[in-house]
């Protein structure tokens, strides 16, 4: 039976940690994870996300990925964020059905990478993910175009009147595109946090809730 989820506050600084490899090969290196999620704990972040775009998700088969997320949940201090981006709409569930089940606190979800999709696919990919996967955490949307395809507004404000997303992760580093972000923030009461670095200051004086830092 999976542990009652610990509440995870969608502001603050998160971390989005990096999986560490072993020394002699380029196998998950879970105890250093685990001492990681230590280290990062103690620095006093108000959450951990793991196997996001910074942990290299990609690089790790589905059991190694669930094996992460399970023993991360078992170890971590703080509420843990399981990415589940994938490529495929049917990975994206499995690997969220089997987070949840460990407990994990959140689920983040980009749109599916590698190839570039239009915005009325992103829409029906994240709408449909968030039917066939459990409400029991809160799901935290993804845009990152670096990686995968990017999220226009209207797409975003469509999903977030479903009432299924809490918040959004903006990688983009595009200010103007991130006030929009801030605006919905204030029509849907939902998360807005900064997930590029170099506008964190700027990001946090404008309104947004918080950090999704690597």
């Amino acid at each position: 039976m999976a542990r009652v989820a610990r509440e995870l506050r969608l502001s603050g600084v998160l971390a989005s940690a990096i999986t560490p490899h072993r020394t002699d090969s380029a196998e998950a290196d879970f105890s250093g994870s685990l001492d990681l999620l230590d280290f990062l704990a103690g620095a006093g972040v108000a959450g951990i996300a793991l196997l996001d775009a910074a942990g290299e998700f990609l690089d790790y088969s589905l059991d190694d990925r669930q094996r992460l997320v399970y023993l991360g949940v078992k170890r971590s201090r703080v509420p843990l964020l399981a990415s589940v981006s994938h490529p495929t709409l049917s990975g994206a569930v499995h690997l969220a059905d089997e987070a949840v089940s460990a407990g994990a606190d959140g689920l983040l979800l980009m749109p599916p990478c590698f190839f570039r999709y239009g915005q009325a696919e992103i829409g029906e990919f994240c709408r449909e993910f968030a039917a066939q996967t459990s409400d029991a955490v809160p799901l935290v949307l993804h845009n990152a175009p670096e990686w995968t395809s990017a999220m226009e507004i209207e797409t975003v404000a469509r999903l977030m009147r479903s009432g299924r997303f809490a918040g959004i992760v903006d990688s983009s580093g595009d200010w103007a595109y991130f006030e929009r972000l801030l605006a919905l923030k204030g029509e849907h009461g939902i998360a807005v946090l900064s997930g590029c670095d170099r506008m964190a200051v700027k990001a946090l004086g404008a309104g947004a809730g918080g950090l999704l830092s690597a």
